[in-house]
């Protein structure tokens, strides 16, 4: 491995740090079909997972529920050098639904302010689930 591409431990503390990212799904007509969210990282103690909290009628889940082969992107900008592009970090991945009672679901969406607001909504809402994303293949 080249010195300066970063080790695995290196990029799941940063999917660790952030909370919002773009899911790409595949539509019926075989075109990519891209959408930000805000996800939770399961906890540290398990095999890394991400989890995203949206409701059973969006397109997202309809695509996933036909392909499960899904991109995930989490983009890093340079907050003191607005100028230069930002960083990512991408890998693909498979999905599933997962209903929201799923411990490891709601224990990643308990890791912080923002998110735990979002599982309170989402318990409001009539259809809420969780994609439980795994990643696959080389993280870039």
């Amino acid at each position: 491995m080249p010195a300066d591409r970063p080790d695995f431990s290196f990029i799941e503390a940063q999917l660790r740090k952030k909370t919002f990212g773009i899911l790409s799904t595949i539509n019926p007509r075989g075109s990519l079909q891209s959408t930000g969210i805000i996800y939770g990282v399961s906890p540290p103690h398990s095999k890394l997972q991400l989890y995203l909290l949206t409701e059973r009628s969006y397109v997202k889940v309809r695509n996933i529920s036909r392909n499960p082969e899904v991109a995930f992107l989490v983009p890093y900008p340079h907050h003191f050098l607005p100028f230069v592009p930002a960083s990512c970090v991408s890998f693909p991945g498979t999905a599933e639904i997962v209903p929201l009672d799923d411990s490891e679901g709601r224990e990643a969406f308990s890791q912080g302010r923002m998110l735990k607001s979002n599982l309170e909504q989402g318990a409001a809402m009539e259809e809420a689930v969780f994609i439980r994303l795994h990643p696959k293949g080389r993280m870039h």
